[in-house]
């Protein structure tokens, strides 16, 4: 790789020569009218020959291959955008004309000549990497069906320039006299660009607001290859390269075809949910193994499991869980899935662990979807030669320590989707938590068990928190969160749906101990990867309800308050499964209530019941309005007395202090629990959101 970027220093004299002898030659033919049919061979030689080395220049100096699906997109706006800006400003410049009565068309001016070359190289610098963008999403699910295609349409396109230059005729698709090889050749070319105009299967892993903007930008583009062709290729570049024009006109058509496909492609996936169908099967999976990891504490045990059960859910081939040695920095193989033993003794061999290192250091996962023999990496190919695509992920502990890495890999190239990736993620940071309990544990053996699954409990719940506070104009949002020497399983977030569009959660599972803090960390999974495609807090709750149904224990149920806040109109919504009532403060009458809308708590039902006893109310919000949201460990704390603190009481606290902020509020509700309690501890986790507008 490193032999091939130095060689673009070469590279980079050679194709400006490449440019600079046809356009001399231009030049002298007319001034001079001289045509030599030898010498115009020859000039088609060095202009495909530019195109050629060019291509290989742009492989070798620029990174195409790991681009993400937004990278190459954006790359085709802004290069398509340039080649059209770059010919309207030369043709306004320069004001061209040609004679069409032969073909190729000639050159009426000199400012023409100039054109027709300028036009001719801007055709090659924009298009071929607008076409390597093209086939990067072609391969985007690559099958070898798609791979021989590709390879059969650049065959038969080099074909069609060459029988071009040997056959210079327009294109009329009349299919007589010496033209008839080029019509057939290029409607060769045509079905094979039609046929890859349907490889645009990266269109289902979008978003749906990426597919909607996408849609309208396919439509400009659409208009705008249309138009470029007709004001700028089709005569002026076969009046300086046969071979130049033929090879603008296939790939017009190639980027005309695909941009037509894949807006149609777009259009029809709007309303489809397939890939929201795919994300709930990968949440299932994903508690699944939650489950069973979250209940192995043998260390030795756990890390034989984590790999074996991967494996099943990535669908690769082989998988590998690399751990440090005690005390050391130095990375082992601690557990594969189909590794040969003789692969996991060399692995210790000094360069085998750059990759592993770099995700360290990084703190991120990566996705390597073909390692060429001069990939950075190839190093992997050289101790297990059957890697065509690697996906790895980190374990960082809770701590911020550095646990390891799980590698997975299959024996094709492009064998991973980015959703494998992102699975793969998932699992590690399940895996983070196992391994964490695990290590604690063993750690902390000489002390009771109950003092122990306490603690680890409140250790992962903290984890749950948010460690940060949105920050919104206008809006002031304050949390507290209190552990009771019993750990229950509050648990409080935020869901940044988009600028003016703000989600509030809080939860409480039923039950004490390390066993409501695992649910409570599958019910945040749920609803941060629900979140993504529901904003509703009614239909995101019955969303949660359908698959923590299936996980939750019979005997345990989580309560829910689900909010959306919305600072365009003004609006709160909100749903409560069960959960504490929603104390709001209201501005405008200087009151405060307790909003308490019908609902049953997350897992006791299946779904119709649950669907039917859950109601969603909205608030039309005022500056100066406050919202409280709050677990029952506040309203059921009990002084010496065996007294409850309250709903009334918060209620009347907040709006006797309206006026104050959000923090001196919640500083108020501090002081006025722990005067309450008199010394007595808590019997249960207190939680408290509040938000002042």
């Amino acid at each position: 790789m490193r032999d091939l970027r130095l060689s673009s220093k070469i590279l980079i004299p050679i194709l400006v020569l490449l440019f600079v002898i046809p356009f001399a030659y231009d030049l002298y033919q007319f001034f001079s009218d001289v045509n030599i049919l030898v010498v115009d061979y020859m000039k088609e030689g060095l202009n495909i020959i530019f195109a050629i080395l060019y291509y290989f220049f742009l492989i070798n100096t620029f990174n195409f291959r790991d681009k993400s699906i937004e990278e190459n997109l954006k790359i085709f706006v802004y290069l398509l955008g340039i080649l059209y800006l770059s010919v309207i400003l030369a043709k306004l410049f320069l004001n061209p004309s040609y004679s069409v009565a032969d073909f190729p068309p000639l050159s009426e001016t000199f400012t023409s000549v100039i054109y027709s070359n300028l036009v001719s190289l801007f055709a090659v610098l924009f298009m071929i990497p607008i076409l390597i963008v093209i086939k990067n999403l072609i391969y985007y699910k690559r099958t070898r069906r798609t791979y021989l295609f590709m390879r059969i349409l650049v065959i038969f396109s080099l074909a069609t320039v060459l029988s071009g230059v040997i056959f210079p005729t327009p294109d009329t698709f009349e299919f007589s006299g010496p033209g008839i090889y080029n019509d057939i050749l290029f409607s060769i070319v045509l079905v094979l660009i039609i046929l890859q105009s349907f490889r645009n299967s990266w269109i289902t892993y979008l978003s749906r607001k990426e597919k909607v903007t996408y849609f309208f930008i396919s439509l400009f583009i659409f208009w705008a290859l249309l138009y470029l062709n007709n004001f700028a290729f089709n005569i002026s570049i076969p009046a300086h390269s046969l071979a130049a024009g033929v090879f603008s006109t296939i790939a017009w058509y190639f980027q005309l075809s695909y941009v037509l496909f894949s807006s149609i492609y777009l259009l029809f996936q709007l309303p489809t949910a397939r890939v929201f169908d795919r994300k709930m099967n990968e949440v299932t999976s994903l508690l699944d193994l939650s489950r069973v990891i979250s209940t192995e504490f043998d260390f030795h045990k756990l890390i034989k499991l984590l790999p074996e059960m991967a494996i099943k859910v990535i669908g690769a081939e082989s998988i590998w869980l690399e751990l440090y040695k005690p005390d050391s920095k130095e990375l082992y193989i601690a557990s594969s899935q189909n590794i040969h033993e003789n692969e996991i003794s060399e692995f210790g061999k000094s360069g085998r662990q750059i990759l592993s290192e770099k995700i360290v250091s990084t703190r991120k996962p990566i996705l390597l979807n073909e390692i060429g023999k001069n990939h950075p990496y190839a190093y992997l190919r050289e101790w297990k030669s059957d890697i065509g695509s690697i996906i790895g992920a980190p374990l960082i502990s809770g701590n911020g320590k550095p646990l390891g890495i799980l590698f997975a890999t299959k024996k094709y190239t492009f064998g991973f989707y980015p959703d494998d990736l992102a699975m793969l993620e998932a699992y590690a940071n399940q895996g983070v938590i196992a391994l964490d309990n695990v290590m604690l544990l063993k750690e902390s053996f000489e002390h009771e068990r109950m003092e122990e699954e306490l603690r680890i409990a409140r250790e992962v719940q903290q984890k749950l928190l948010p460690h940060k506070t949105p920050k919104y104009n206008g809006i002031s949002i304050e949390a507290l969160t209190i552990t009771a020497y019993e750990v229950g399983g509050d648990y409080y977030d935020y869901i940044n749906f988009s600028d003016d569009r703000l989600g509030f959660i809080i939860g409480d599972v039923s039950g004490k101990g390390t066993s409501a803090a695992f649910y409570m960390a599958e019910a945040k999974g749920i609803v941060q990867s629900l979140g993504k495609s529901f904003q509703q807090p009614r239909e995101l709750l019955i969303r949660t309800n359908e698959i923590l149904y299936e996980t939750l224990e019979r005997k345990s149920f989580i309560s829910m308050l689900m909010a959306t806040l919305d600072c365009k109109t003004n609006t709160l919504s909100f749903a409560r499964a069960g959960h504490c009532p929603l104390l709001y403060y209201n501005s405008k009458v200087n009151k405060a209530a307790l909003l308490q809308p019908d609902g049953i708590g997350v897992g006791l039902e299946k779904g119709d019941i649950f669907k039917k006893k859950l109601k969603e109310e909205k608030v039309k919000c005022h500056s100066g309005d406050i919202f409280v949201f709050y677990t029952d460990g506040l309203s059921e704390a009990r002084n010496h007395d065996g007294e409850e603190y309250g709903d009334e009481r918060l209620r009347n606290l907040i709006e006797t202090n309206a006026k104050k902020t959000a923090p001196e509020l919640k500083e108020l509700v501090i002081d006025s629990i722990l005067s309450f309690l008199d010394g007595q501890s808590l019997s249960d986790d207190l939680t408290l959101l509040l938000v002042k507008l």
